[in-house]
């Protein structure tokens, strides 16, 4: 629902809305987070943006970090997010 309520707001305020998937985790024993929740969460959103927003671009962070540098088991290292924000 959040995610629909942000974009459904967003779209008609701005030129172009790049949506920015959730990257994949370094996969740390005992953490909560894991990549198969964040595959299934970063399909719903395809389809909740295919299906009523197909113009909003999407860069697939999940596929970029794949084997990136880690800063802790979510967050990305610095470079990462350099490049990506070059990307954008």
């Amino acid at each position: 629902a959040n995610v629909r309520a942000f974009v459904a707001a967003a779209y008609p305020l701005v030129p172009s809305l790049v949506w920015v998937s959730t990257n994949w985790v370094r996969g740390d024993a005992g953490r909560p987070q894991s990549n198969r929740t964040i595959a299934r969460w970063n399909a719903q959103v395809r389809t909740l943006l295919d299906a009523h927003w197909p113009n909003v671009a999407r860069l697939e962070a999940e596929r970029l970090s794949t084997n990136a540098e880690h800063h802790d088991n979510v967050h990305m290292s610095g470079p990462f997010y350099a490049a990506l924000a070059t990307m954008l």
